[in-house]
């Protein structure tokens, strides 16, 4: 929740960044080569409200108008079903919470109004949330490889530079492909995906510890076709199908760009600026992406997690593809980058040293190695050398990264061995 509210304060402070500025560098190096220019990336394609609110200019706070809309269709098919609220909620609640965390044994009541239904309302707001995430991740692809230009995190115009270029067109082709061909193929998986889930309730019910009785849960379930509750139940669906299509459009982006990142990786483009002010060698800009897709992702994993570990082990199946789709992309999308950033920092180490062992030689040639100046010059190498070892990009602390790791590592854990006992 923190990094939630860093990340929207952050984003809110921001100003709305102009299609042609880009940040110009913190530092300057002498005798410096032109920096090449690359076109934009255009995530924005591969969404059509996201694309529609970009080239209309909407306010950013329509984003959150989900928030709004998911309410409203839960809040109609709960009242439709006249199970909105139960008896003494806030008492129920915390008494549901010493029974999910095993404080408390089972009460025996079975009856699942929408206050009670927690996995629907987690992942919702969830889901609802992820998106103004979402968008932002957009804008910070968007620009984020003529940023790392101008944040010295690139090496050298040339052929390298020309493949990025090639490469950037080609992204921009996989997002059009995601929103137009790719959004319809999303909603058919989102709808079908609902319908599992659905399922998941017909079978066994999804209240875990809750529900002693998993045939009566379903029939006291506020969104039960079996008691009659279609207006509900249609809610309930639309508001899965469009969680589902969130996800799933999340994760179709973050592979579009890794993918782009892949295919450039073994390119000498890439650098790291020693000189850099802005703490990160010239990778801030994706320090800034990394976090936004982060807090995303947790977003989006850990109603998942949750939604999980509550359903049986008998309906595991209806919910299979979904959880696998976000369990699996969670890691993919928040580890694979920082290996491709640790990739280029040891070519750029070992290039590095191996360009200030090449010149000591060169220096040295004509030199006594019992000379005074062999000797300045070989503590200068090593200082140099050194000093290349140690410029490492850290974009997070160890710390953040162990918290964020166990908050998905514990969940997950937990998860696997409930279904191996």
């Amino acid at each position: 929740m923190i990094l939630l509210l860093w990340e929207m304060a952050a984003w809110f402070a921001e100003r709305r960044p102009k299609r042609d500025s880009i940040r110009q560098p913190t530092t300057s190096i002498p005798e410096q080569p032109p920096r090449p220019y690359y076109p934009e990336a255009r995530p924005f394609l591969a969404e059509p409200f996201f694309d529609l609110v970009e080239r209309r200019g909407y306010p950013r706070i329509v984003l959150f108008g989900l928030l709004v809309v998911f309410g409203l269709l839960l809040a109609i098919g709960a009242e439709s079903s006249h199970e909105f609220w139960a008896a003494g909620s806030l008492a129920r609640t915390v008494a549901d919470f010493k029974i999910i965390v095993g404080y408390a044994p089972s009460d025996n009541l079975n009856y699942f109004p929408l206050s009670r239904d927690y996995t629907a309302i987690s992942v919702s707001l969830g889901a609802a949330l992820t998106v103004p995430l979402i968008f932002r991740n957009c804008t910070l692809m968007r620009s984020m490889v003529q940023n790392l230009v101008s944040w010295d995190a690139q090496s050298s115009d040339g052929p390298p530079a020309k493949r990025v270029r090639a490469e950037i067109e080609e992204l921009n082709r996989s997002f059009e492909r995601a929103g137009r061909s790719g959004s319809v193929i999303c909603v058919a998986l989102s709808v079908l995906s609902a319908v599992f889930l659905y399922l998941t309730f017909d079978r066994q019910g999804a209240f875990g510890a809750l529900a002693t009785l998993p045939s009566a849960a379903d029939a006291d379930w506020w969104a039960s076709v079996r008691e009659g509750h279609w207006i509900a139940a249609v809610s309930w669906l639309l508001v899965c199908s469009a969680c589902c299509y969130i996800f799933i459009k999340n994760n179709v982006l973050g592979y579009c760009f890794l993918r782009f990142f892949w295919r450039i990786r073994n390119d000498a483009w890439f650098g790291v600026d020693p000189l850099n002010e802005d703490g990160y060698h010239g990778w801030r800009p994706l320090r800034r992406l990394l976090a936004s897709v982060y807090v995303a992702i947790l977003l989006s994993g850990l109603p998942a997690i949750v939604y999980g570990q509550s359903i049986g082990s008998s309906s595991v199946v209806y919910a299979a593809p979904i959880l696998a789709l976000l369990l699996a992309s969670i890691p993919l999308l928040g580890v694979a980058p920082l290996v491709l950033l640790k990739v280029i920092g040891d070519r750029y180490r070992a290039t590095q040293a191996a360009d200030i062992r090449r010149a000591f030689e060169e220096r040295t040639a004509q030199v006594a190695r019992d000379s005074p100046r062999y000797w300045r010059e070989v503590t200068e190498a090593r200082t140099r050398v050194a000093l290349v070892a140690e410029m490492r990009p850290r974009l997070f602390r160890p710390a953040v990264i162990v918290i964020v790791a166990a908050l998905y590592v514990v969940p997950l854990v937990s998860f696997v061995t409930t279904y191996l006992k």
